[in-house]
C-alpha cells in the first residue's frame, strides 16, 4: 500500500473545471499520488482527458454512488472513500477547493478535521442545519444537545485520515440515517466527531472561505464552498479566475476543448476567440 496520497471525489462532472484547477495548484507543492473517485456509470469523455494527463498524473477509481436523492447523492458517497483509497494516510480535498500552501501536517492525525470561519456549532446557519436531524433517533437527540454545547464547526471539503482509523465506518452509518438531508455528510461529522477518539481539529486556515475568512493571515488552501461562490461571489472571483486562466493557458487535460461544459456559467468568463483579419 503506497503511504501517502490525495483523494478527490468527482462524482459529477458540473466540477469537472473545479477540480483540473485544484489539482493544477496541488501539484505546485505535491509530487506524490493522487486519486480520483468517479462514478461507475460516468461516461463524459472529460474523465479520460483527466485520466491521461501527464500534468495531473491522476489515478481514476470509479466506484458506485451511495443510493439518495440527487443533490445529496455525492456527500453521502464522500463518506465511503476509506474503503475505496490505496494509501494508509489520506488527505481529501472537495473540488471546489484551491490550495496554494503546504497541507502535510493534515497527514499526520487519525482524523484530521478543519474549523469553517472559526465558527461553531451553536452559529445560526449551523444549528438551523443540525436541528434537521432532530427526531430521528435518542442516540442522535443526544448528540445535538452536545452541539448545543458549542464545538467547532466541522466542514468536511479538507479532511485528512489513516485507512486504519477505526471509527471511520461511523461516519457513513450516521449519514445513512438521514442521506436526503442537506450537507449530510457535514452534519454527521459535526454531530459524530465529540464521540470519536483521537480527533485534531485544524485552524480555518487549511479550508478558508474568501467569503468569510479573507481577513486570515496564513491562508493554506482557499474553498469556495457552494454556490458557485469562485464565480458568484467578487471575493471568490479575483482568487479562482486568475488559477483558471492558468489552467487555460496550460491547456490542462485538454480543458480549452472543453470548459464550461461542466459549468455553463462559466462561458462568461471564457477568453474570446480571437478573429481573423
Amino acid at each position: 500500500m503506497t503511504t501517502k496520497g490525495y483523494l478527490y471525489s468527482l462524482t459529477g462532472f458540473g466540477h469537472a473545471e473545479l477540480f483540473v484547477v485544484s489539482c493544477t495548484h496541488l501539484r505546485d507543492r505535491w509530487s506524490g499520488p493522487v486519486t480520483v473517485l468517479i462514478d461507475e456509470k460516468e461516461t463524459s469523455p472529460i474523465a479520460e482527458e483527466i485520466e491521461n494527463d501527464p500534468l495531473l498524473n491522476v489515478t481514476v477509481k470509479r466506484i458506485s454512488l451511495i443510493k439518495a436523492r440527487r443533490g445529496t447523492r455525492h456527500m453521502a458517497t464522500k463518506t465511503t472513500m476509506y474503503l475505496h483509497t490505496p494509501y494508509e494516510y489520506n488527505v481529501y480535498l472537495d473540488c471546489d477547493t484551491l490550495p496554494i500552501g503546504d497541507l502535510d501536517e493534515l497527514f499526520e492525525p487519525k482524523l484530521a478535521l478543519t474549523q469553517f470561519n472559526r465558527w461553531l456549532s451553536t452559529q445560526r446557519r449551523v444549528t438551523k442545519r443540525i436541528e434537521r436531524w432532530k427526531d430521528i433517533s435518542p442516540l442522535i437527540e443526544e448528540m445535538i444537545e452536545t452541539a448545543k454545547m458549542g464545538q467547532p464547526a466541522v466542514n468536511t471539503g479538507v479532511i485528512g485520515f489513516r485507512k486504519s482509523y477505526r471509527e471511520m465506518y461511523r461516519w457513513f452509518d450516521l449519514v445513512m440515517m438521514n442521506p436526503n438531508s442537506f450537507l449530510c455528510d457535514e452534519i454527521a461529522m459535526q454531530l459524530l466527531y465529540p464521540n470519536l477518539p483521537e480527533v485534531e481539529m485544524f485552524e480555518n486556515k487549511y479550508n478558508c472561505s474568501p467569503t468569510y475568512g479573507a481577513d486570515e493571515e496564513d491562508v493554506r488552501l482557499w474553498h469556495f464552498h457552494g454556490c458557485r461562490r469562485h464565480l458568484k461571489k467578487e471575493e471568490g472571483r479575483k482568487l479562482w479566475l486568475p488559477a483558471f486562466n492558468r489552467v487555460m493557458e496550460m491547456n490542462v487535460a485538454n480543458i480549452k476543448d472543453w470548459a464550461s461544459h461542466g459549468d455553463p456559467r462559466l462561458q462568461t468568463f471564457l477568453p474570446t476567440p480571437s478573429v481573423s483579419q
